[in-house]
Order: structure tokens, then C-alpha cells, then sequence
């Protein structure tokens, strides 16, 4: 996560910006038209329409980030989230940029549900893995990070693959440690599935929300205990909204290479988006 703090931020290009939203014109071309495009005279009749709400610049998320690291404060977290979501165009261009989140997400839920009902060697043998088949749980969850979430140069990539590593992790903590055998994962249930699942989405989030701000525990732009605690805000909303999508739903029963699926991790990822939007 150790991007650059005077990283402007990866849309901050101005000809994006609507035209209201540029620098004023300060040369002469206005004089020269002799006032051809002046509005005609309506009187004492006055525009009393609202003016637009000027766009969250990846500057403005930047510094209420800032604020918040410097002051901890509820409010400025609240503030930060919202800013954040705000330079990305809102909850919805959020969601749908986050399409390396959201494959993460369905490869999770798909492997792990395939071990539930199949088990292991199915599953590795779906994801092209089948050669992996009784090797070692270091060497198998290293090739499967590799299918979950492949190394790539982007933000986007580096967040995907640092929630898939987390989920791997704590995976193996609850599972595999005891035995270091894979095959316990066949003892997964509904919860451990869903756990997974709102790992994934709520780190992505989080560790993307991080990097774009060019923010890192390790420059010291933000604090361990303020990462931890921004961390846990998302990951509670996340679950939340995840738990709620499958209602009584059993997470092994669903397709999650289908519409189904998609429209679960679909609907999580804007709602997710839409909790840090708006200031609690």
C-alpha cells in the first residue's frame, strides 16, 4: 500500500470536469463578440434556480483524509468516506469500477462453495488446479491466490489480491492450521462461506480506499489504530449488507458464476459504497 502521498489521485485529470468546472477563460475572446451572445434584457427577473454542487476533487478526498489522521476523529472519518466516494463519481460509478473486487468476491464464494459440496479435489480440479491434489496447504493456497487474484500492476489488482491473501490467511488460522491438511476446509459451512465472502469485499474496499489516497500505515500517514478502526467500520457495514443480500439463503446453493451471484456481489458492492457516502 506504500503509494506516494503527493499522488494526485488516478482521475484528477481536469478536461474530465464539466465545463462550469474549469478555469475561467481571462482572455479577450468574450469582448470580441460585441455582445452577441448576452441573454436579453428580462428586467428585474432574476435566476433563482440552485447553482450545481461543484465535483469532489481526488485533492479534496485526499485532505479529509488527511484530517482524519491528524485529528481521529468520528466525524472526519465520516467525512473522509464521503469525499472518497464522491471523487469516484458516487456509489454507482464506485461499484461498477470495482469490477476486480467483485471476480474476487464470486471466485471466493465459488471455490469455497464447491469444497463444501464437492470438496477439495473438485474444487481445485474446476479452477485448473487438479495437479495441486494432495501437495502441501502452503504450496496449494499459494497457487490458489494466483487463481483468486493475480498479481497485477493496477491499484485495483494490488487491493483484490491483498483481500484474497487476508481471506487465504485466516482461512487457514481457522481450518487448516491444526492438521495443515486443505481437506479441512471440506468442514466449511454456511457462516464460514459467507465470512469469506465479506472478507473479500470489505478488504478490497478498504485496502483500495487506502492506496487511491496514496495513504499507508508504513509511510505513517495513517495510524495502525486508525487503520484497524477504519478497517472494522467497513468490515461491520460489509457484513451487514452481505448477510442481508442472502437472507436465508445457503451460500453453497448458489451459482455464483451465474446472474445470482452477480447480482448478490453486485448489489453488496454499491450498498457498501453508498454507507461511506453519505456522513453518518
Amino acid at each position: 500500500m506504500g503509494t506516494s502521498t503527493s499522488n494526485p489521485g488516478p482521475f484528477d485529470r481536469q478536461p474530465l470536469l464539466p465545463s462550469w468546472a474549469l478555469p475561467p477563460d481571462t482572455g479577450n475572446d468574450a469582448e470580441s463578440n460585441d455582445g452577441e451572445n448576452e441573454s436579453p434584457d428580462n428586467g428585474d427577473q432574476q435566476d433563482n434556480s440552485p447553482l450545481p454542487t461543484p465535483p469532489v476533487t481526488w485533492q479534496m478526498a485526499k485532505a479529509s483524509m488527511s484530517r482524519f489522521a491528524s485529528t481521529g476523529e468520528r466525524n472526519s472519518l465520516s467525512r473522509a468516506g464521503r469525499d472518497y466516494v464522491g471523487a469516484k463519481g458516487g456509489r454507482r460509478a464506485a461499484a461498477q469500477a470495482a469490477s476486480t473486487g467483485k471476480s474476487v468476491a464470486l471466485k471466493v464464494g465459488g471455490f469455497l462453495s464447491t469444497v463444501a459440496s464437492a470438496g477439495i479435489r473438485t474444487a481445485l480440479d474446476e479452477i485448473g488446479l487438479g495437479h495441486m491434489v494432495g501437495r502441501s496447504a502452503p504450496e496449494v493456497l499459494a497457487a490458489l491466490i494466483d487463481v483468486l487474484a493475480p498479481a497485477g500492476a493496477t491499484l485495483q489488482e494490488a487491493a483484490a489480491r491483498k483481500a484474497a491473501d487476508d481471506v487465504l490467511e485466516k482461512l487457514y488460522e481457522d481450518y487448516i492450521a491444526k492438521t495443515g491438511d486443505v481437506t479441512a476446509l471440506e468442514s466449511l459451512d454456511k457462516d464460514g462461506i459467507t465470512n469469506a465472502i465479506e472478507a473479500s469485499i470489505a478488504g478490497y474496499i478498504y485496502n483500495l480506499w487506502l492506496d487511491e489516497l496514496g495513504l499507508s500505515i508504513e509511510t505513517k500517514a495513517i495510524s495502525p489504530l486508525q487503520a484497524v478502526g477504519l478497517e472494522r467500520d467497513v468490515r461491520v457495514y460489509v457484513r451487514e449488507r452481505v448477510r442481508l443480500e442472502l437472507g436465508e439463503q445457503d451460500p453453497v446453493s448458489i451459482d455464483w458464476n451465474g446472474p445470482a451471484g452477480r447480482n448478490i456481489i453486485d448489489t453488496v458492492f454499491q450498498e457498501a459504497y453508498g454507507f461511506l457516502e453519505v456522513e453518518q
